[in-house]
């Protein structure tokens, strides 16, 4: 698995682009560096470019997706209220609208795409 972390200054965003094969372990180190980024920038807007990733979670992982970036957030003094997620997905993933669903039950603003026009408009509002 490689990833990218960059901030776009021009959109304000924090882009994350994965490819390949892609887990809880990575995650966290993705999630631990992407809200060091965010706090540098002071950025609150997150697009996640996955169209090229093979995501290899359990259902038990999927859960603990949003306490892994509430905790990792909040021990940097940020707020989860505070972020607006979007990612982009080749094709409609079960497993990712599940997450946007966890995130959202959790307090998350987050939502799953296929288009990454639509993603950057949602991000914008």
């Amino acid at each position: 698995m490689t990833y990218t972390i960059v901030y776009n200054p021009g959109l304000d965003v924090l882009e994350v682009c994965i490819t390949g094969n892609a887990g809880i372990k990575e995650s966290r180190e993705i999630v631990h560096k992407g809200v060091e980024l965010s706090k540098q920038h002071h950025c609150r807007r997150v697009l996640a470019d996955v169209r090229k990733a093979d995501l290899t979670f359990s259902i038990l992982e999927l859960f603990t997706i949003p306490q892994l970036a509430r905790e990792a957030r909040t021990a940097i003094g940020l707020s989860i209220y505070m972020y607006k997620q979007a990612i982009v997905a080749d094709e409609y993933n079960p497993q990712l609208k599940f997450v946007e669903n966890v995130m959202n039950n959790r307090g998350h603003v987050m939502r799953v795409f296929i288009s990454m026009d639509d993603a950057m408009k949602w991000l914008r509002t």
